[in-house]
């Protein structure tokens, strides 16, 4: 049986150095990526409206078993580094319903959230999955898939919320992949 998985508000401490430095360091994550490849790409698995997970429903607040979610890897120099999940809650989706649809491969930090000063961003909640997580699951699936050589047995991962002009919740979940390179030198 596969498990949602046990967030909570400080990183794990059973971590190498590399993967807590992408938990812990970027505020925004695609800077930081951008500065250890020659490319940055999104390669998109889906954006729909699907069911959100428990853990999901009660961080947003949110009164609805489905949401517009986009799924996404990003993957630096066509590596996949990163495994992204965007849960927006359908008012945030109505609200903002052409920027959501015509965002396809662009990075939706740099297109929607980082622009408008009048956006805030949570705190990030942490997390370690393992091989009984429906979310690990999930990324080995879509890494097969896309024909990407790679199984993970271990991954690590972030949240947080952003709040949309102050007021339209999404929230942006990251999972940091083996093929990821040491962060950038500060």
């Amino acid at each position: 049986m596969l498990i949602e998985s046990n967030w909570c508000h400080s990183p794990p401490t059973d971590i190498n150095k590399k993967f807590l430095d992408w938990l812990t360091k970027p505020y925004i994550i695609s800077k930081a990526m951008k500065q250890v490849c020659t490319n940055l790409a999104v390669k998109i698995i889906s954006q729909e409206l699907d069911i959100i997970l428990p853990s999901e429903t009660n961080l947003l607040n949110y009164d609805n078993d489905k949401a517009f979610i986009r799924k996404v890897f990003l993957t630096g120099d066509n590596f996949p580094w990163e495994y992204a999940r965007v849960v927006v809650p359908k008012t945030t989706y109505l609200q903002y319903k052409t920027t959501f649809t015509e965002l396809g491969g662009k990075l939706i930090g740099e297109n929607l959230l980082y622009n408008n000063p009048k956006t805030t961003r949570d705190k990030f909640e942490y997390t370690s999955l393992n091989n009984n997580s429906f979310i690990l699951n999930e990324i080995n699936r879509y890494l097969a898939n896309l024909n990407f050589d790679i199984n993970v047995s271990e991954i690590y991962g972030r949240r947080s919320i952003f709040h949309i002009d102050g007021a339209f919740p999404l929230l942006i979940s990251e999972f940091f992949l083996p093929q990821i390179p040491e962060y950038p030198k500060d």
